[in-house]
């Protein structure tokens, strides 16, 4: 027969004290295994993306939105970002870009350019956008 697990006897008016573990935390943080859903949330995006890239039809039968939506990809390795003012308070990175060249003219618009944002919008169907910057996933 196994043997109970053993229960702290606290007399009366001891408290249990929580201390939380920040350095297994902040490791846990930059592992591969929150990258890894990370890295799926970003490619859902980049898909959602090229749903979103503008189809136009310009020199030939081709649209040109097709060849832009294939050119978003995610970059794994993109390193660790700092959250808020401390410099051991890191987290995973991962980006989601274009390299089309008219990727940015047709996220951002300009003066001969509709703006399309399509990685703003693929980005605000996976979480709310905060007022300073970020996501609310």
């Amino acid at each position: 027969m196994a043997t109970p697990p053993r229960v702290p006897n606290f007399a009366p008016g001891r408290r249990a004290v929580f201390v939380p573990d920040h350095k297994s935390f902040g490791e846990f943080m930059v592992s591969d295994q929150i990258r890894d859903v990370v890295v799926d949330v970003c490619q859902s995006i980049a898909h959602l993306a090229g749903e979103y890239a503008p189809r136009r039809k310009d020199r030939g039968t081709v649209p040109d939105g097709a060849a832009m939506a294939d050119r978003f990809h995610v970059n794994r390795d993109a390193g660790v970002m700092r959250v808020g003012k401390q410099h051991q308070n890191v987290r995973v990175k991962v980006e989601v870009y274009n390299e089309s060249p008219a990727a940015a003219p047709n996220e951002f618009g300009n003066k001969r350019n509709k703006r399309y944002r399509m990685l703003g919008r693929a980005g605000a169907a996976h979480g709310t956008f905060k007022p300073d910057g970020g996501l609310i996933v």
